[in-house]
């Protein structure tokens, strides 16, 4: 399987860290998507369907945090 057709959704609060995640696996041949918020990490995942998600549990002032956005998740992908 080649490496572009699977695809991470990263979310963390903190953008730097998304965005050095995003950077590492892009140069690994992965397709990334990069979300600050839970609810931006719910549009990414409703609209792109990833294989995988990298997700923080600790969002910091977000009105929703990685747990949350983690049982919307399996919610959507039944």
């Amino acid at each position: 399987m080649d490496n572009g057709s699977i695809k991470i959704l990263i979310l963390d609060d903190e953008q730097d860290i998304a965005e050095l995640s995003c950077r590492i696996l892009k140069r690994e041949g992965y397709t990334t998507y990069m979300a600050t918020g839970g609810p931006q990490a719910l549009e990414i995942f409703q609209k792109e369907h990833p294989s995988i998600s990298i997700i923080d549990v600790h969002l910091g002032d977000s009105s929703i945090d990685g747990i949350d956005v983690l049982a919307k998740i399996r919610e959507l992908d039944k």
